[in-house]
């Protein structure tokens, strides 16, 4: 419970925006996903325990983090070498390095 208080503040920080998607009724045209950091690695990339996705469709995107974040080296590497830059998306780095969970609208 105690997390999930601590947490609080990011969930409503983008409620609204989960909400408009659901809502809508309507089914995505597409659902890219890019795999950022997961455990097995193509060559050229890094692997490191936990995972993160980028969901992308033509109604939105989506970064689902369980990872370490930019806290380790695997995920900025990556996410450079995709060329997927948080600072365009306004992702706080600040946020990332304290989170357990992180789904944010990108």
């Amino acid at each position: 419970m105690h997390y999930w208080k601590s947490e609080n503040r990011i969930f409503k920080a983008v409620r609204k925006k989960i909400l408009d998607i659901s809502i809508s009724g309507s089914i995505p045209d597409f659902l890219e996903l890019t795999i950022i950091v997961e455990w097995y690695a193509k060559k050229g990339f890094m692997g490191d325990a936990g995972v993160s996705y980028l969901f992308k469709t033509n109604k939105g995107s989506i970064l689902f983090d369980v990872g370490f974040g930019p806290s380790r080296p695997a995920f900025c590497h990556n996410a450079a070498k995709l060329k997927f830059h948080m600072d365009k998306k306004g992702i706080d780095n600040e946020i990332l390095n304290k989170k357990k969970l992180i789904i944010g609208i990108v």
